[in-house]
Formats: structure tokens, C-alpha cells, sequence
């Protein structure tokens, strides 16, 4: 028998074996040479080979309704939830660290990161390991990747193929690598022409995620700057709540600050003597200002400098001055908890173009998509098979009226029969019955 006439009997399994075909043949799962998490089926010969088949051999029957399900449905599915766990864990991260808790500290990572998976092929005669990691989530893609090595004029050289398209992204001759959002490095090893690896960078991303902040002391839901407005101001200038970026981590500006109001030339100066201050306006539009230089105030501009930005309202009046200094204890300010908040509108996802709600409104929609097209590819199967059983049954089988009809015909022709032959012997008793 052919190995399509077995497909229908065999699921994936540790140990399934289908029932031998007339050469001897028989079928086994295997865990795969490329991926040895991942099981495909082998067909086992005679003398005990193995030879591993692609899942395209599985056209058909149940055990080619698994393979596709998995290949087009479960793994996309799988890497997009991956997806979005890392983008939105190293998003809360990132703002959870700039904030600081009830103790006054700066935040942690609040959800540990899963790490990309990368597999060597089994049948690799090199033994260069090869590592990964995540540079950028905003960047990630829901596709898993090979890594290809090949001998270019004697070079080795690394080619990197996007697997949800088939597309060859780039061919590298040297580590680190970097290619949509992922780096891959190597620590050690040598790699032969031929070897090839598999590169997962969000497979595991929702199964791995674990809360690390389980304390609600530690959860940083303040700003790490505390600003007020001096007592006495004459004006009706207020100074905003302040918020940093990483910026402001790398290199925080000296503390306390005070800004003053000068009225005749509509400035406020204060700031760091070292640092130049970006004024960003409603529109957009931005101006930047030496440092050192006063800064022309524009109520509800935004004012930024060394990793923090407040703005200013009002109609502040001749030498009002406002603060900026260290927020000592996180009380009565949830500010850096708003930001948190805030991350659920910010396209932090697929280059920037997608929320995390957009992201998981395409997931949902792509699963969707995909059920309703296997719920119509059925009932067209359904409808198909219900045909061809039809014309079979039009030319081999029985028809239940048909015969009762020829039933019935036969048994009036039996009867008719009957009659002429009971008619018959009474002639010939008559006949008898003269010459007796």
C-alpha cells in the first residue's frame, strides 16, 4: 500500500505505529530532526530505518486534517498570544521601572520574559551553538525562523529564512545577527555547510510569563518626581505631574529644581545649568533650547529635559516659582500608575502600527476567519460525498420501490401462471374423462 492509503490510520503520538502495508513498511512518530519538541511522522522500514516525512505528505484523511490544523492554525495561533504576552510584559516592564513604590524605590520587572527557542537539527555534523534573544518586542513577528548555513566562496555564511513566508530576510557572515526584533549570537561551536537551526522567538512567550512583583508595597505606582507650586504664587500657574522615560534613569538630573517666572519676557528659567530643554507644543511641533538658556512659557506645553516632562497652566505672575524634586515615600500619587494604564492606547506592537487590543482583535479575527472556513470547506465535503454516494448507489444499489415494484410483478406473474396451469390440468381431466 502507498503511504497515502495509511495516512487516515495513524494520529500523532509518542509511539504510534499503523498497520504494516504489503512491503512491510510501517509508520512511526518520531520526534522531528528540525524541531525535538515537535512530533512527524516516520516511516520505518524493513531493516529498521527511519525515514522522517514532510507534513505535506498528509493530504487527507484524519491524520491530514491534524497536520494542517497544526501548520496553519495552532502554531500561528500559539506565536501571536506568545506575541503579545512579550510586548505587553516588556512594555509594563519598561514603564514599571520608571516609578517608584511605597519605599521609595524604583520599580522592577514586574513579569519575567520568555526566552526565543532555538533548535539544532539533529543531523547537524557541526557543533556551533546557536543562542537568542529579544531586542525589540515592538518588532516581533508571529513567525518562527531558519537559520540556514551555507558555503559562500568559502565563507560561511548564515541564511536567515522567514518561515510564515518563505522569504530568505538576509545572509549574514558574522554574529550578532539582528532581524525583526530578535538577535541571535553564537558562544561557541563550528558550523558545517548543511547545518541548519530553528528559530522560535515567541512560541513560549504566554506559557512562560510569571508575575514577579507579588507584593503590593513593591508595585512602583508613583512617579519617581514630586512638583508643586510655591506657597504665596500670585498667578494662577500649576505645575503638572511629572513623568520620566528611560532617559531620566540613565543620567537624573540634581534635585531639588526650582523653575521662576519671569513676566516681562515670558521665560522660565531653573532649569539644569548642563541640560537643554525641549518644548513640545499641542500641534506636535517642538522647539528646542540651549542649555542655559531661558525657556519662553506657553501654557500646556509640554517641557522636557534629562528624562522628564511637565507642563505648565495657567497665568503664573511675576517671579512664581514652581518644584521639581525627588517623591520620597510614593504617597498620594498614582501617577505612574496611570501611565500604566495608559499603555493599553499606545502602539507598542508590530513596528509601532498596533495597540495590544488591535493585535488581539487580529488574533481573534484570523482564528475566526479560519473556523469559518473549515466549517464551510466541510459542509462543502459533506455535500460533495453525499453526491458521489447518491451515484454510486444510482448504478450499484438497491433501490427499495424499484424492487417491490418488480416484487410485485413477479408475484402477479406467478399467480397468472397458476392459473393457466390449473386451467390446463382441468382440460386434460376432461379429456380423460371422454375417452374414459
Amino acid at each position: 500500500e502507498s503511504v497515502r492509503s495509511h495516512h487516515s490510520r495513524a494520529s500523532i503520538g509518542d509511539h504510534v505505529d499503523s498497520k504494516r502495508s504489503t512491503a512491510g513498511n510501517r509508520f512511526k512518530a518520531v520526534s522531528s530532526a528540525a524541531d525535538s519538541t515537535r512530533k512527524s511522522m516516520a516511516l520505518v522500514g524493513l531493516t529498521g530505518n527511519v525515514a522522517e516525512l514532510g507534513d505535506n505528505v498528509f493530504t487527507g484523511g484524519s491524520l491530514g486534517g491534524l497536520m494542517a490544523f497544526r501548520n496553519e492554525t495552532l502554531t500561528a495561533t500559539q506565536n501571536a498570544i506568545g506575541r503579545l504576552a512579550m510586548a505587553l510584559g516588556s512594555s509594563f516592564n519598561d514603564q514599571h521601572k520608571l516609578g517608584v513604590d511605597l519605599n521609595g524605590v524604583l520599580g522592577t520587572d514586574f513579569f519575567s520574559q520568555a526566552a526565543p527557542g532555538v533548535f539544532a537539527n539533529a543531523r547537524n555534523t557541526g557543533d556551533m551553538v546557536l543562542s537568542a534573544s529579544v531586542s525589540d518586542t515592538s518588532q516581533l513577528t508571529t513567525s518562527d525562523y531558519s537559520v540556514e548555513v551555507r558555503d559562500v566562496a568559502g565563507v560561511p555564511t548564515y541564511a536567515v529564512t522567514r518561515l510564515s513566508d518563505k522569504q530568505v530576510i538576509g545572509a549574514y557572515t558574522s554574529f550578532p545577527i539582528s532581524f525583526d526584533g530578535v538577535s541571535l549570537s553564537s558562544p561557541g561551536g563550528t558550523a558545517k555547510p548543511g547545518d541548519s537551526f530553528l528559530v522560535q522567538p515567541t512560541r513560549a512567550g504566554a506559557r512562560d510569563v510569571e508575575v514577579l512583583v507579588r507584593d503590593p508595597a513593591k508595585v512602583a505606582a508613583a512617579s519617581p518626581l514630586a512638583t508643586g507650586n510655591t506657597a504665596g504664587n500670585k498667578g494662577t500657574g500649576a505645575l503638572s505631574a511629572a513623568t520620566v522615560d528611560a532617559g531620566y534613569l540613565a543620567t537624573p538630573p540634581a534635585l531639588p529644581l526650582t523653575l521662576s517666572y519671569d513676566a516681562g519676557a515670558n521665560t522660565l528659567s531653573g532649569f539644569p545649568a548642563t541640560s537643554a530643554v525641549k518644548v513640545t507644543l499641542a500641534d506636535g511641533t517642538f522647539t528646542n533650547y540651549p542649555a542655559g538658556t531661558p525657556v519662553p512659557y506657553t501654557a500646556g506645553a509640554s517641557i522636557s529635559f534629562d528624562g522628564v516632562s511637565v507642563s505648565l497652566k495657567g497665568a503664573p505672575a511675576q517671579g512664581d516659582t514652581f518644584t521639581i524634586k525627588k517623591n520620597v515615600g510614593g504617597l498620594s500619587d498614582g501617577s505612574n500608575a496611570l501611565q500604566l494604564a495608559a499603555l493599553q492606547r499606545k502602539n507598542t506592537m508590530a513596528g509601532g502600527s498596533t495597540t495590544f487590543n488591535g493585535a488581539f482583535s487580529q488574533l481573534v479575527s484570523a482564528v475566526g476567519n479560519r473556523s469559518m472556513e473549515i466549517r464551510m470547506a466541510e459542509t462543502t465535503q459533506t455535500s460533495v460525498t453525499s453526491q458521489i454516494r447518491a451515484s454510486r448507489d444510482s448504478i450499484s444499489g438497491v433501490n427499495q420501490d424499484e424492487e417491490t415494484g418488480n416484487l410485485l410483478m413477479f408475484q402477479q406473474m406467478y399467480q397468472a401462471n397458476a392459473k393457466v396451469i390449473q386451467t390446463a390440468s382441468a382440460m386434460f381431466d376432461a379429456i380423460l374423462g371422454i375417452h374414459g
